[in-house]
């Protein structure tokens, strides 16, 4: 209850409404009532479309490679993916922990199961969210921003944009007055494109030259 309590606490510092939250049964339900947030999976086992969500989510975590499970989150408009990391390493000789369900006595090298609790780095449409150390150390939780292959492409796109302008303006900040007034118009563009686009759809996309 405690570390549940915290948790809510902190996310309620997000805005949630119309978000998309990946995460374990246990935790969606509380994160419904608390948050405003939409979740994938839910502790409504009856459903069969619930318990198919709950099954691809357990095999794509603990069997797919990464990037299946990237499809799959990006197959679920997923926004965020929440891990309670005690969900990952309870060992599979527990009634139905989530290793338990993957028969996955030994986490496998290329999952994102494998990669989340250190033995491999997290593929790269995930983007950690520091959260209080209370909560990522001690009650081991880890919330990440999913960014789709098309959000990344998208914001890339718009980087390349960014710095093409940058550079223009470097270019023109050497000439006359006049030019440098130029300079400043297409400075503020770049500035415009890479924190109002790229870090709102990719949020670990900043461009440190600005």
């Amino acid at each position: 209850i405690t570390h549940s309590a915290a948790l809510i606490k902190e996310l309620r510092k997000y805005d949630f409404k119309n978000q998309v939250i990946l995460t374990d049964m246990q935790n969606s339900t509380f994160l419904k009532g608390y948050t405003n947030a939409s979740i994938l999976v839910q502790a409504k086992y009856e459903l069969p479309e619930i318990r198919e969500l709950t099954r691809d989510l357990v095999l794509q975590l603990f069997r797919a490679p990464q990037k299946e499970f990237v499809e799959f989150c990006a197959r679920n408009k997923v926004n965020y993916l929440l891990v309670h990391m005690p969900v990952i390493t309870t060992p599979l000789n527990i009634p139905y922990s989530y290793r338990y369900m993957a028969d996955c006595k030994e986490l496998i090298p290329g999952t994102a199961a494998f990669a989340l609790v250190g033995g491999s780095r997290l593929i790269s449409n995930f983007y950690e969210v520091d959260l209080p150390k209370n909560i990522s150390r001690v009650y081991g939780y880890r919330l990440f921003y999913f960014a789709s292959p098309q959000d990344v492409a998208k914001a890339n796109k718009l980087a390349d944009k960014a710095l093409e302008l940058y550079y223009l303006g470097c270019l023109l900040r050497h000439n006359s007055y006049t030019r440098k007034i130029r300079f400043c118009k297409h400075y503020k563009q770049a500035s415009s494109l890479c924190y109002r686009n790229l870090y709102f759809i990719c949020g670990c996309y900043r461009l440190d030259n600005f």
